[in-house]
């Protein structure tokens, strides 16, 4: 029994001693932490000596995605519209395209759109020598050197 007791004390110490060293082993290695950086998706956060890591959204969501252009009554444009599919972190996980024609006739409602969208006192400026008078409304040509402005003044 006094033998048993021996090796029992002596593998105590010797599992205290393991301990210390692991603990000394994470001490020297948490010191050893300077700065920690990531790139997206990944953030990385430090709080003392513990480093987290966690997944961020990409931003990208799922749907279509068009021309923001303005469109203008009498013209006809085909479009390649892109499709996103997006999965739950946002990553981008296909991209598809349709073809689209769009035939745009003159009219009140698309006139009425186009004023409500320029109150009188509204500069619209492009880069076509398109007279906005043809949706409504009074305008005005104004002086330009860098494409073409319109004033609506009724």
């Amino acid at each position: 029994i006094a033998a048993a007791q021996s090796a029992a004390v002596a593998a105590q110490g010797q599992a205290h001693e393991a301990k210390d060293i692991g603990n000394n082993a994470l001490v020297s290695a948490n010191s050893s932490v300077k700065n920690v950086s990531s790139t997206g998706p990944l953030a990385v956060s430090q709080t003392g000596s513990n480093v987290t890591l966690s997944l961020q959204s990409s931003g990208a969501e799922a749907g279509s995605y068009g021309l923001s252009e303005s469109i203008v009554a009498g013209n006809n444009a085909n479009f390649a519209i892109p499709r996103l599919t997006v999965d739950e972190f946002g990553r981008i996980t296909a991209i598809t395209q349709s073809m689209v024609t769009i035939q745009i006739s003159g009219g009140a409602n698309q006139g009425g759109g186009f004023l409500a969208a320029h109150p009188i006192g509204s500069i619209y400026e492009t880069t076509k020598s398109f007279n906005p008078s043809s949706l409504g409304g009074t305008w005005k040509r104004l002086p330009s050197l860098d494409g073409f402005k319109w004033e609506r003044t009724a």
